[in-house]
């Protein structure tokens, strides 16, 4: 049985993909599961920390704006060291 923690990556990975280009901005993920799931922003920012880790999302930056994608095809998927 997944943990609350994996439930609550696995969310964010489907946020994400589900999104026009498969890329949402840093507060769009984080507040809205957060209200949905009823936990912390904070804690949805470590799903989203911990994914970025392990390669299953990016940051990136568009200048002024960051944002949380799904990588792309072909793209590393090895975690960072």
């Amino acid at each position: 049985m997944p943990s609350e923690f994996q439930r609550l990556k696995d969310e964010v990975l489907a946020l994400v993909s589900g999104a026009p280009n498969q890329r949402l901005r840093p507060h769009e993920v984080g507040k809205g599961l957060a209200h949905k799931l009823g936990v912390s922003i904070h804690t949805v920012q470590d799903a989203v920390k911990d994914l970025a880790m392990n390669g299953q999302l990016v940051f990136t930056y568009r200048d002024p704006t960051s944002y949380i994608e799904m990588p792309a095809p072909g793209e590393s998927r090895q975690p960072i060291s």
